[in-house]
């Protein structure tokens, strides 16, 4: 069996400070995931347009 050995902030203001950065990180991260959804939501309508062929891509060559 391994030992973790944690340095625990003793000040009240250390660990808030922690928490806070923690959040924030946290709600950056769940606004990053809904960025992704809504993106992946985006190309699967744009996918849907083009293959349906509603929409043509003109290549210039």
């Amino acid at each position: 069996m391994k030992i973790l050995r944690m340095h625990i902030p003793s000040s009240r203001q250390e660990q808030q400070k922690i928490a806070t950065v923690l959040t924030n990180a946290d709600k950056e991260i769940e606004l990053l995931e809904q960025q992704l959804a809504n993106f992946q939501q985006e190309k699967k309508a744009l996918m849907q347009v083009l293959l349906t062929g509603k929409k043509r891509v003109v290549v210039d060559g």
